[in-house]
């Protein structure tokens, strides 16, 4: 064994704790980082083995011309083309009444695109129209299993199985309820025939799209977007639009920010720790380096020795960063997986993040060990051997320079501010060292703070309702009444709700349009609605191009009709993006 590592071995074991605790800290960044991005890496795999498999649709229309599904099958890049028929009527679960969602499916086989996936009980049954399939959440939210009984518009049907479905691996109504309040939602699969009685807006003609496997996506979305407005249809969904989808890809890109993001911060701070743990080092042995370097080693040779320290810390951190991030990877994909549902789990080993973890590792400490090598490089022989002994004299620290009074001061007070500013450096990098960990404690913090505020504001300030009566029938009066004289209810208002298209500019968004009564007390509004005109979410000021003043344009599909109104005004809501009307002027707008 040479003397210098010899040397070294001895300079680890006398500073085992620091060294250790520098170690453990890029452990956990590298962990983090290869924890964190393998699982982005193998949610991504998951995801889109789940689609592939039980064949996702990769294109939504609703409401368009008879005839459209033939249309879509002739366009450069669709591989598939069906049609199916949905529904939003009454539920009755036990003690639950709510409007939940019916989709119609062949019972003999499986449908060719958005396939099912049965996970307990079996398929429909061609001679029991009354059966059905409940989609897994529901199941397990409203406590209901195989063979149990419940009431969808006024039928009885018993359900047959529990099946996942991949447009609700995350339970979303629509575009404008990502966050569906418990036991408000339902979706059931049942035989087509059902539906055939069913009339009303509530009731939806679909066609779903599946493109070629190696087509330019935005290419066919463009074709087939033309292709059903050409065919009026009421709503185009794309993949990356559908609900579900959306939100997971959301939380899954996410993911892959936090990924680079805190394991940074942890490799900066680690990095930080040993710049002043090999910098401490070198201070404390200027004897022993100007002895070194007398007796003939060279700086060159000096300076790769020190620089070692932080080599040799960041690789040995990361090879057990990357093995424990490894393990991280495949069990956040398992609770991943879980949260939203996706029923294939893949959990591969990439080997390039573990290259990249290995030399953020290596990177980190051989860039946090430059400085204290360039110091050893520069010191002379003669100088170094003076040992800790200053070779200049001392002074003033800045504080007492700029506060007079605090010359006077304890020694004990003089000692410690002359000392911050002896090693401006290493001074520097124990305050940095702070405002990263207060960084990493109050992202986290403003995280979770920034979440219960949003849902804090809509559900008490915004949605201020606590139930919703749906009716099948246009709201007069008597309704009104009959619900405001049940025991226990304060406040009872009538309250218009259509799905809408708004358009402006060749720019389009489909939401909802709700009118409400001026003073209402069901929905807090920052500014009164207007008697006029049209409040849109904020977000549509940018996706329409439009501003207050300008004209909109207003298709209703369900009443094959179409207005266009005066943007009054915008609001700003965390969880959806709606339009609102003075509900007089909405029906007003509607009898012209």
């Amino acid at each position: 064994m040479s003397q210098l590592r010899l040397k070294r071995r001895r300079d680890i074991g006398r500073q085992k704790l620091q060294f250790i605790a520098v170690l453990v800290t890029v452990v956990l960044g590298v962990a983090m980082y290869a924890g964190m991005f393998n699982a982005y890496l193998n949610l991504v795999a998951s995801l889109e083995g789940s689609y592939e498999r039980l064949v996702m649709a990769d294109m939504t229309v609703s409401g368009a011309d008879d005839g459209f599904v033939d249309t879509a099958s002739t366009i450069s890049g669709v591989a598939l083309a069906s049609e199916r028929r949905q529904a939003d009527v009454p539920f009755e679960i036990g003690e639950y009444s709510f409007v939940g969602r019916v989709v119609g499916m062949p019972t003999d086989t499986q449908p060719a695109i958005n396939k099912l996936d049965i996970v307990a009980g079996t398929y429909l049954d061609p001679d029991d129209s009354s059966g059905v399939l409940i989609e897994e959440f529901a199941a397990e939210n409203f406590e209901v299993g195989v063979d149990d009984t419940l009431m969808v518009a006024g039928t009885e049907v018993t359900v047959l199985g529990i099946v996942v479905s991949p447009e609700y691996l995350w339970p979303a109504r629509d575009r404008q309820s990502f966050f569906t309040p418990p036991n408000t939602f339902a979706v059931v699969y049942a035989d087509e025939a059902i539906l055939e009685p069913l009339q009303g807006p509530a009731v939806v003609d679909q066609v779903l799209i599946g493109y070629e496997g190696d087509v330019d996506v935005e290419e066919v979305d463009a074709a087939v977007e033309q292709a059903a407005e050409n065919a009026n249809a009421a709503d185009i969904q794309t993949l990356a639009d559908q609900p579900s989808n959306f939100v997971i890809s959301e939380e899954i890109g996410a993911l892959q920010t936090m990924a680079v993001a805190l394991p940074l911060l942890f490799l900066t701070a680690a990095g930080m720790a040993i710049y002043v743990l090999i910098t401490r080092l070198v201070y404390s042995q200027r004897g022993v380096i100007g002895t070194l370097r007398a007796t003939g080693f060279a700086s060159r040779t000096m300076s790769r020795h020190y620089r070692s320290y932080g080599v040799g810390v960041g690789l040995v951190g990361a090879a057990i960063g990357a093995v424990l991030g490894g393990f991280m990877a495949r069990g956040m994909t398992a609770i991943y997986t879980a949260v939203f549902g996706i029923p294939d789990l893949v959990a591969n080993f990439h080997l390039p993040t573990v290259l990249i973890a290995l030399a953020f590792g290596a990177i980190a400490g051989a860039l946090a060990a430059i400085a204290p090598a360039r110091i050893v490089a520069r010191m002379a022989p003669a100088e170094a051997m003076r040992g800790d002994t200053p070779a200049v004299g001392g002074k003033r620290s800045f504080f007492e320079t700029v506060i007079p009074p605090l010359r006077n001061a304890p020694v004990r007070w003089r000692m410690t501010l002359r000392g911050i500013g002896r090693n401006k450096k290493r001074s520097v990098s124990l305050v940095l060292g702070v405002v990263l960990g207060m960084i990493l404690v109050m992202a986290t913090w403003g995280m979770l703070d920034t979440m219960v505020q949003a849902l804090d504001e809509q559900f008490n300030e915004i949605a201020l309702e606590d139930a919703q009566v749906v009716y099948s029938v246009p709201v007069q009066d008597p309704q009104v009444d009959a619900v405001r004289g049940v025991i226990g209810v304060d406040i009872a208002e009538p309250v218009i709700g259509m799905q809408v298209t708004f358009r402006r500019s060749g720019e389009s968004i489909t939401t909802l349009l709700e009118g409400y009564q001026q003073g209402t007390r069901v929905h807090g509004f920052q500014e009164p609605l207007p008697e006029s005109g049209v409040v849109l979410g904020h977000a549509m000021q940018d996706l329409l191009d439009a501003d207050v003043g300008d004209q909109v344009t207003i298709d209703f599909p369900d009443l094959d009709t179409r207005i266009t109104a005066t943007v009054a005004g915008f609001v700003n809501e965390p969880m959806a993006t709606l339009g609102y009307m003075e509900a007089d002027a909405l029906v007003e707008a509607l009898e012209e």
